[in-house]
């Protein structure tokens, strides 16, 4: 029977999406949260943390939007006003050493420092944009993980349902490369979602849920939430994220009954620790 854990990203990051993401939690459907210490949105961890019987709470750590908390990272982010680069000119900071690792782990240190302060048994690590998985912040995180106790981190271990569009199958080689890089990856799930990431729809549930088979476990990126007009005005944003849309998908009906015919079992990664 195949075990699915369904991690929600982005908790944190708006009020709107956390109370869809809250939503999900409570209705038993999303099993896990990623949780980003620097979202406008954090005071409502509180909320997340009362639900820690129903989904297990990670650090989604961030490099690639809004603003640092440590005195280290907003030295390093003069060049772009003291806010985070973007996921392009991040990445490139990193490997040019730009942004010194050094810095990197100081404000990931006080991101986790933060989300534990706040309350929550952090089970896993994971990032915004996959910032992460960059070789030489992948080792950085595991590193973190282990000083922290936290046993699963976010790995590229991916699964590639072809066919599948050319801008998917693309991003899919994109983690099959940095899977080669990151090294034997034994513990973590294998991330699903990637190619849908933002835009997870009924039809794309049912492929990837009918495609899933044997005990391997399995992990489910995706984006719910609501969506406030006013709250969320980024372009950017809107034209990659359908939060109402994901969310919709994973409340249905229709999505309960997929899970049942196919045995597939919803899990958390605490689930996967204590078997």
């Amino acid at each position: 029977m195949p075990r699915l854990i369904i991690n929600a990203d982005d908790f944190g990051v708006f009020t709107c999406v956390s109370r869809g993401i809250l939503e999900a939690v409570r209705a038993g459907v999303v099993t896990a949260v990623g949780v980003m210490a620097t979202g406008r949105a954090f005071g409502m961890v509180r909320e997340l943390a009362a639900e820690a019987r129903r989904a297990d709470a990670g650090a989604h750590l961030v490099l690639t939007a809004g603003e640092p908390l440590s005195a280290a990272m907003r030295r390093a982010c003069r060049p772009w006003g003291g806010s985070f680069p973007g996921k392009g000119a991040a990445a490139a900071a990193v490997l040019t050493g730009r942004i010194p690792l050094a810095a990197v782990e100081e404000e990931w240190r006080a991101q986790i420092g933060l989300c534990r302060q706040a309350g929550l048994d952090l089970v896993f690590l994971n990032s915004h944009e996959h910032i992460h998985m960059l070789p030489p912040l992948f080792g950085l995180t595991r590193r973190l993980a282990g000083e922290h106790g936290i046993r699963f981190v976010r790995a590229p271990r991916t699964a590639m349902q072809l066919p599948m569009p050319l801008p998917r199958l693309l991003k899919g080689m994109i983690f099959k490369a940095l899977s080669a890089c990151a090294g034997p990856c034994r513990e973590e799930p294998t991330l699903l979602g990637t190619g849908e990431s933002g835009r997870l729809s009924p039809a794309d549930l049912s492929r990837i849920v009918r495609g899933l088979s044997g005990e391997e476990p399995f992990e489910l990126m995706c984006h719910p939430g609501r969506f406030d007009p006013d709250e969320i005005t980024d372009p950017r944003l809107l034209a990659f994220h359908d939060w109402e849309g994901e969310l919709g998908a994973l409340l249905a009906p229709d999505f309960g009954r997929l899970l049942a015919e196919t045995d597939v079992r919803p899990t958390r990664f605490s689930d996967l620790a204590a078997a």
